[in-house]
């Protein structure tokens, strides 16, 4: 069972706010990083300006203290200090948006932990260039599409978070190739390689952060140097396709972070196609399914910026364009599942041959 429930012009109004304040404070955050860290270093009789070239200490000189040297440094100085208030004026402002707006109770919001680290990839600009939020922890970033809160029974948040890979090429990664448990780590050191699965990361807590990936991207993640390993599974393309939902979100304890989720659509066809597939943990298929239909209702009802018409059926796969005519005639319901297990579809089985 779902329900809908408009936001108020206040809600939208903050989020507005939100979504300005949180972009403004990361980008003062990724300009700080950038700026030159100087130092005085004597070496002998003479002072030399050195420049910090990474976290372990490494420098280079930039030569003897002289006219030249000495107005490098106060540039530097005067140049940290201007960033330095603007990103305490930004991050105030975000501050009480933030408690405004949870105050109005306006989103589920993230759990605080799936909060903290999105924020920490997307400040080293990892979200959106290198990796996707999918899962449940998307839905907050969908409701904000769909301009209204999705209430789902038996959808609630799990405690794990799911990104998927999405660089398409090396080039996008930029300079700092860092992998996904070298910027966890900086955020919890605790975070190791599970034991078990190549492809997940888990904390002294027990959280879990799953890496995923598709056939049309493995290759670059494989020469990336990422130290995760995942399958490559072929439902996971699905999920890059379509146009993607960029949104700021806050966390349950105020923590803001931006998502960029997959296309609506393509999310909702995959968690009803997973709902249905005995790989799947069975005791992830009723919230695959609830999620699912939720989702294509909200996109049906309230995002017409996201056609479910015949250009967009053009595009499915086999497997999911036979989850939407079935979703249509009613075919797909929540209570599809009972006590001991999923019950068969009707429809016969489709072969996993794409067309275009």
């Amino acid at each position: 069972m779902h329900s809908f429930t408009p936001f108020t012009d206040e809600q939208r109004r903050l989020q507005s706010n939100l979504d300005q304040y949180y972009r403004a404070w990361v980008e003062a955050l990724r300009e700080d990083a950038e700026l030159p860290r100087l130092h005085w270093k004597r070496v002998g009789e003479r002072e030399y300006l050195y420049r910090t070239l990474d976290s372990r200490g490494n420098a280079k000189s930039m030569g003897a203290r002289s006219e030249i040297t000495e107005q490098i440094y106060e540039q530097a100085k005067s140049g940290r200090r201007e960033n330095e208030a603007r990103r305490a004026q930004t991050k105030a402002r975000l501050d009480e948006t933030c408690a405004l707006y949870r105050a109005t109770r306006a989103l589920r919001g993230l759990a605080p932990r799936a909060a903290a680290i999105l924020q920490a990839l997307d400040v080293a600009g990892d979200i959106g260039s290198k990796f996707l939020v999918v899962g449940t922890n998307a839905m907050p970033a969908y409701e904000l599409e769909a301009d209204r809160q999705i209430v789902i029974q038996g959808g609630d948040v799990t405690d794990d978070f799911d990104v998927a890979w999405m660089a398409r090429n090396l080039e996008v990664l930029g300079d700092d190739k860092a992998t996904l448990l070298e910027r966890l780590r900086r955020f919890d050191s605790s975070f190791k390689v599970s034991s078990k699965q190549p492809y997940q990361l888990i904390d002294a807590s027990g959280y879990e952060v799953e890496l995923l990936a598709g056939p049309e991207v493995i290759e670059v993640l494989q020469s990336s140097g990422e130290s995760l390993r995942p399958l490559p599974l072929e439902e996971q393309n699905w999920l890059l396709w379509g146009r993607m939902v960029d949104r700021v979100v806050i966390g349950m304890d105020r923590t803001p972070a931006r998502i960029v989720a997959p296309d609506p659509r393509w999310m909702a066809l995959h968690k009803l196609w997973l709902s249905e597939q005995a790989k799947r943990n069975v005791q992830k298929r009723p919230k695959d399914r609830v999620q699912g239909i939720a989702l294509l209702d909200a996109i049906e009802r309230f995002m017409p910026h996201y056609p479910l018409d015949q250009a967009f059926e053009r595009e499915l796969p086999i497997e999911l364009d036979d989850v939407l005519k079935r979703w249509r005639a009613g075919m797909v319901r929540d209570d599809n599942f009972l006590e001991g297990g999923l019950i068969e579809s009707a429809a016969p089985k489709r072969s996993s041959t794409y067309h275009p």
